[in-house]
């Protein structure tokens, strides 16, 4: 029997490892190919690729962000005529790892001091990377939010100017930065919608691309949910509407594959792959032009970005967008959002958002926001509304936390002041009355997050949509 054993377990070990590797290779070029089904991505490329006519305004989040997705879209832009202007909506003052790069003798001379000090290196890197693509300094606009603090001012508290949010990082609530657009301006979601809405009036753009409302990064979110809004006002007034396009740069296991891989293809992450609503479009980019972006992103020293895994993962065949709709969505008002997104290390079933509904009753509204499972009293749900009527726009939210829900508004006028409202916990579903002050305008931009402690877990898409008007009926009151 020993015998035995000793001639089967070698050949065993064998056979086990090779199913291993077999399965290990399918699972890479599974992951790689990403859904089974036919191609996601359009293969007639970008719409309306730039022309001498075009104007293109890149938003990025963070400096580098920019260089990520659209530094080769960017270049061909430039090359064939079109004007490039790029906003970046922070500094990136507050990224500890690129704060501990910096010279001991820099570090000493303070917090504050420090932070300024990396946010004009992170500024002279944005610069000369984008000079690399032919984008002059005239043609940058640093806003100077702080990052941190970018979805609060999101929010009905710090959205008017006089309730602006302090920031602990620059121990002030003003913009310090004396290259801002708005120097002095204060921490208010109402002046970042001032700010973006006068770039884009100064630079009348046809395109305009910036990171998705499904970015895990709050500030990329966030980032996503003012361009949105701004660029739906701006295309109200505008004589025809402006395309807008979404580049991602954080997702939990993506890109796939990881680390440097030029001659790859970028591809959607598997889950919004055939989200409906939702196209996707590449811009190839030529083994040179795969170089020059990779030079451009070694200029960002404070990264240290020439020997990042994840920072080169964006440098392949091509790069990626997704073209969302701002056509507003009939009442009842829905935002769906896709059943385990984000991996289950991430994201529990209770943090996870399924769909958001606003209809109308008796003389006011009802909201519902629907888990994958009964919602934690420790937890906290939020839904955000904001008008799109100009001048304005008001901002509404309810929160939801310890079995206490509130609904709060910021009007107009800059009044923030909490509403009357009925909550009650109807299995996965979240619903509460809404007061008639809190629906404000139609039509609005409708998003939901969850958050655990500071931590946000998981976001919805940020749509457009009509408000029901009174007595549309579903969902039923809470009793």
């Amino acid at each position: 029997m020993r015998a035995s054993s000793r001639r089967v377990l070698p050949w065993a070990a064998l056979a086990v490892a090779v199913l291993a590797a077999a399965w290990a290779v399918a699972y890479a070029r599974r992951a790689a190919r990403g859904p089974s089904r036919a191609p996601v991505v359009s293969p007639a490329g970008l719409p309306a690729l730039p022309d001498p006519g075009s104007s293109l305004l890149i938003m990025a989040p963070h400096p580098d962000d920019e260089t990520l997705g659209c530094s080769g879209l960017i270049r061909q832009a430039v090359a064939r005529g079109a004007t490039v202007h790029v906003v970046v909506m922070t500094n990136g003052e507050g990224f500890r790892a690129e704060r501990s790069l910096m010279a001991v003798e820099e570090m000493l001379e303070g917090t504050v001091a420090e932070r300024l000090q990396l946010a004009r290196k992170r500024e002279h890197e944005t610069l000369s990377a984008l000079q690399a693509c032919g984008v002059s300094r005239d043609h940058v606009f640093f806003l100077g939010y702080p990052g941190a603090g970018l979805p609060l001012l999101w929010q009905p508290g710090h959205w008017p100017l006089s309730r602006p949010w302090r920031s602990a990082a620059m121990l002030s609530s003003r913009n310090p930065f004396p290259s801002s657009f708005s120097r002095g301006a204060p921490y208010a979601g109402q002046q970042v919608l001032a700010d973006l809405t006068a770039v884009m009036s100064r630079v009348r753009p046809t395109a305009v691309f910036t990171t998705p409302p499904y970015d895990i990064h709050p500030t990329h979110w966030a980032t996503a949910n003012f361009v949105l809004l701004a660029l739906a006002q701006y295309n109200g007034q505008a004589d025809r509407p402006v395309p807008l396009y979404w580049y991602l740069v954080h997702y939990p296991h993506w890109p796939v594959p990881w680390g440097y891989a030029p001659s790859q293809p970028l591809r959607p992450p598997h889950t919004w792959a055939h989200w409906p609503g939702l196209s996707w479009f590449a811009v190839s980019l030529t083994a040179e032009e795969v170089r020059h972006k990779t030079a451009c992103l070694s200029r960002y020293a404070t990264q240290g970005a020439a020997h990042s895994a994840e920072l080169r993962s964006f440098l392949r065949a091509n790069e990626l967008f997704a073209q969302a709709s701002l056509a507003p969505t009939a009442a009842p008002a829905a935002v769906r959002d896709p059943l385990r997104n984000l991996p289950a290390d991430w994201l529990r079933p209770e943090e996870d958002i399924v769909q958001l509904r606003v209809a109308g009753e008796a003389g006011a509204g009802l909201l519902s926001l629907e888990l994958a499972a009964p919602p934690d009293p420790s937890l906290y749900y939020t839904v955000v509304w904001h008008s799109l009527a100009v001048p304005g726009p008001s901002v509404a939210s309810f929160a939801w936390h310890n079995g206490k829900g509130v609904v709060v508004l910021a009007a107009a006028d800059g009044a923030v002041r909490p509403l009357p409202a009925t909550c009650e916990v109807r299995g996965a579903e979240l619903v509460t009355g809404l007061p008639a002050d809190a629906l404000i305008a139609s039509p609005v931009t409708l998003d939901a997050f969850c958050r655990r402690g500071r931590h946000y877990a998981n976001h919805t898409l940020t749509a457009v949509v009509s408000l029901p008007p009174p007595g549309a009926g579903e969902p039923a009151p809470p009793h």
